[in-house]
C-alpha cells in the first residue's frame, strides 16, 4: 500500500521540473531535476526512523537529485536498512557550473548498508566541492554493529575539492571504497575524515606488512592521476583490534595525517597499507598496540614518511618503500620483537630509524646514489642488516 507522504518529506527549491516522491512498504523513491533540464536548489529530507528493513534508492527506485546546489538528508534508525542498493541508486549530479551538492546519511542502528553514492558536479569559479557526512552506529551503545559502506565517489571538475566525513561505531563495520576525484590541472583540496570505533572493521585482512602494499581492505583514494588532485588530505583514526585499512593518493602535495595530527591506529592486529605517488606527499602514522602490519610506499620526488610506534607496542611489522629523489623516512619504534624493513630506490634518499626495546630487527636495502640511512637500536638482542648498491651510499648503525 502507499504510505502517507509524511514518511518522506521533500522540500524543493527552484525546480524547472517537478519532483516526484513516494514511500511504499518502507521503500523510498525521489526524483528531483532531469538529465536534460536540471532543477536548482533541490532539498530533500527522507525520514525512515520508524521500523527496520527500510530501503532508500534502488536501481528501479533511485534517489536522484540533478542540478546545482542539491541538499539531501536521510535518517534510518531501525536495523538492516539500506541506501543506494545499486550504482544508480543514490545520485547527486550537476553537469553545469554549480555550487556543491550536500548529503547527510544517518544510520543509527545495526546491519545498515550504503551500497553506492555518487556526487558529481562541474566547477563554478570559487565554488565549494561536494560535501558528505555519514554516521553509522551510536557511541557507547551495544548492538550497533555490522554497518558497511561499499562505494562512495565524489567527482568535481576543478575549483575547490570534495569533503567527506565518516563515523562508524561498533564492530564488524566496513568501508570498501571512498574515492575523491578532482579532474584536470588546478584541481585541489579533497579531504577525507574517517573515525572507526570498534573491532574487526575493514573489508579484508591485509597480510604481510599490509600486503606489500596493495592498499586494499578498505580503500580511500584521492586524485585522478599524477597531474591532477593536488593538496588532498586524509585524517584517519581507528580504535579497536583486527582492523584493515588501505589508502591511496595520487597528485601533488598530498598528506595522510600530519605531524600534529597523524593517522592514529590504537589496538592490536591491525593492518594498514598506504601508497602515494607524485611530488611532495607526506605520510604520518602513530600506532599504539601489538601485532600490527604497516606497509608504506612512496614514488616521486621529495616525499616524506614519519612513523611513531608508541611504548610497549610489540611484534609489529613495518615496511618502508620509497622510489624517487630526495625522499625522507623517519621512524621511532618502542617495544620488543618489532621488525622494520627499509627499501630505497633512487637518489639522495634518507632514512632515520630509532628503535628502543629488545629483539628488534631492521633490514635495509638502498639502491642508487647518495642514499643515507641512520639506525639506532637501544636494547638487547637487536639485529640490523643492510645492503647498499650504488655510489656514495652511507649507513650509520648504533647498537
Amino acid at each position: 500500500m502507499r504510505l502517507p507522504l509524511s514518511l518522506l518529506t521533500v522540500l524543493t527549491g527552484i525546480a524547472l521540473l517537478p519532483a516526484a516522491a513516494w514511500a511504499d512498504n518502507n521503500a523510498a523513491f525521489l526524483d528531483q531535476g532531469s538529465a536534460l533540464v536540471s532543477g536548482t536548489g533541490n532539498m530533500a529530507l527522507v525520514d525512515q526512523s520508524a521500523g527496520s528493513d527500510n530501503v532508500a534508492g534502488t536501481a528501479s527506485m533511485a534517489l536522484r537529485q540533478l542540478g546545482p546546489s542539491n541538499q539531501l538528508t536521510l535518517i534510518q534508525s531501525g536495523d538492516d536498512n539500506s541506501v543506494g542498493a545499486a550504482l544508480t541508486g543514490l545520485i547527486q549530479s550537476a553537469e553545469e557550473a554549480s555550487t556543491s551538492n550536500t548529503a547527510r546519511l544517518l544510520q543509527h542502528s545495526s546491519g545498515n548498508t550504503i551500497g553506492a553514492l555518487r556526487q558529481a558536479s562541474t566547477a563554478a569559479p570559487g565554488a565549494a566541492g561536494n560535501q558528505l557526512l555519514i554516521e553509522q552506529g551510536i557511541a557507547g551503545q551495544g548492538g550497533t554493529d555490522g554497518n558497511s559502506i561499499a562505494r562512495i565517489v565524489q567527482q568535481r571538475g576543478g575549483a575547490q575539492g570534495n569533503a567527506a566525513s565518516i563515523l562508524q561505531q561498533g564492530a564488524n563495520n566496513a568501508i570498501a571504497l571512498v574515492a575523491q576525484i578532482s579532474d584536470g590541472a588546478g584541481s585541489a583540496a579533497n579531504r577525507i575524515e574517517i573515525v572507526q570505533l570498534g573491532d574487526d572493521n575493514g573489508t579484508s585482512p591485509l597480510t604481510g606488512v599490509a600486503d606489500v602494499v596493495g592498499a586494499t581492505g578498505g580503500v580511500y583514494a584521492q586524485g585522478a592521476n599524477a597531474s591532477g588532485g593536488a593538496g588532498n588530505s586524509l585524517l584517519l583514526s581507528i580504535t579497536g583490534d583486527r582492523n584493515a585499512t588501505g589508502t591511496r593518493q595520487n597528485g601533488l602535495g598530498n598528506s595522510m595525517g600530519t605531524v600534529l595530527s597523524p593517522i592514529l591506529l590504537t589496538g592490536s592486529d591491525n593492518a594498514f597499507g598506504a601508497t602515494q605517488s607524485g611530488l611532495g606527499n607526506q605520510l604520518a602514522v602513530t600506532i599504539f598496540g601489538d601485532g600490527n602490519e604497516v606497509g608504506t610506499q612512496q614514488s616521486g620526488i621529495s616525499n616524506g614518511i614519519a612513523l611513531d610506534i608508541g611504548p610497549a607496542s610489540d611484534a609489529n611489522s613495518i615496511l618502508f618503500g620509497q622510489a624517487g629523489t630526495d625522499n625522507m623516512i623517519t621512524a621511532s619504534v618502542m617495544g620488543a620483537f618489532n621488525a622494520a624493513t627499509l627499501m630505497q630506490t633512487g637518489a639522495s634518499n634518507t632514512g632515520l630509524v630509532t628503535i628502543t626495546g629488545d629483539q628488534n630487527t631492521v633490514d635495509g636495502v638502498q639502491t642508487g646514489s647518495g642514499n643515507s640511512a641512520t639506525v639506532t637500536q637501544l636494547g638487547n638482542g637487536n639485529n640490523a642488516v643492510f645492503a647498499q648498491i650504488g655510489t656514495n651510499n652511507t649507513a650509520t648503525i648504533l647498537q
